[in-house]
């Protein structure tokens, strides 16, 4: 009796550890391929131009209505604030409800952790504002780390923890 319960104890823990790695070696295995450099700088120049026709159409027209006012002075002024802002607003938005730009999706990119995890809240203001401003207060070069770096990450991803992978 005491022979075949310690068997039976044996085997099933022996049936556990294999169903275990049984279980462990049927996970999905998911390959990442890293956005290339050229890949990102197209994407970038997608945005850049969506964003420039919408800001020259909504910068014209808010020349021409405060253009108006005798007071309204500095118009460069106020449209470098105002594509700041909705540049911003822009790539966050679109990072935080779709993982990407309309210039990443159409180069089959999007921005992760570097876990591989859906990209949060904190870490999207991480990249697209303290990031990507650290990247133009050093004149680019936080931009140019992107051709160096093994993971394709620039300054700005280094800073909030993110890669820009291709869509599986």
């Amino acid at each position: 009796m005491f022979l075949t319960l310690v068997l039976e104890f044996h085997t099933l823990k022996v049936y556990y550890f294999l169903k275990r790695i049984f279980v462990a070696n049927n996970k999905k295995l998911i390959k990442i391929t890293f956005g290339t450099p050229l890949e990102r700088f197209v994407a970038f120049l997608i945005d850049t131009a969506i964003l420039f026709l919408f800001l020259a159409i909504v910068g014209s027209t808010i020349n021409t209505i405060l253009s108006q006012i005798p007071a309204y002075r500095n118009f460069e002024y106020s449209t470098f604030f105002l594509g700041s802002i909705v540049s911003g607003l822009y790539f966050m938005t679109m990072l935080h409800f779709h993982e990407t730009t309309i210039g990443k999706k159409i180069m089959g990119l999007k921005v992760v952790r570097s876990d591989h995890k859906r990209i949060g809240p904190s870490r999207i203001f991480a990249r697209e504002g303290l990031g990507k401003t650290a990247c133009n207060l050093s004149l680019g070069l936080g931009y140019l780390w992107i051709i160096f770096d093994k993971k394709g990450q620039g300054l700005h991803d280094k800073i909030a923890g993110t890669v820009v992978v291709k869509h599986s």
